[in-house]
C-alpha cells in the first residue's frame, strides 16, 4: 500500500467517524431505566443516599415507567414524540441521581 493510499484511507476514516457515531443506536428507554435503577441501588448500598432520597428517586423512576405504560397502551408502540418525552424525563432523572449521589 502506498503512502498516498494509506493517507486517503486515514482521511476517509476521520471524515466518516462522526457520521458513523450518529448512526449507532442509542440506549433505549428500558435500558436507560434499568441503568438508572442500578445507579440508585448502588448508591443506596454505598450509603451515599439517604432513605428519603432513595424513595424520591425511586418514585421518579416509577412515574416514568407509568408514563411509558400509558404511551405504549395508546397505540402501536412509542411514537417519536413519546420516545423523546421519555428520554427528556430520563435525562432529568439522571441529573437528579447524579446530584443526589455526590
Amino acid at each position: 500500500m502506498t503512502v498516498r493510499a494509506l493517507m486517503g484511507a486515514v482521511l476517509a476514516l476521520v471524515l466518516l467517524t462522526p457520521s458513523l457515531a450518529s448512526a449507532l443506536p442509542r440506549a433505549g428507554v428500558n435500558a436507560r431505566q434499568a441503568t438508572q435503577g442500578a445507579r440508585i441501588a448502588r448508591a443506596a448500598r454505598a450509603g451515599t443516599l439517604t432513605p428519603i432520597e432513595r424513595r424520591r428517586l425511586a418514585a421518579t423512576q416509577s412515574a416514568i415507567r407509568a408514563k411509558e405504560r400509558v404511551y405504549r397502551r395508546s397505540g402501536r408502540g412509542l411514537s417519536r414524540w413519546e420516545r423523546a418525552d421519555l428520554q427528556r424525563d430520563l435525562n432529568r432523572a439522571g441529573r437528579q441521581i447524579g446530584r443526589a449521589t455526590r
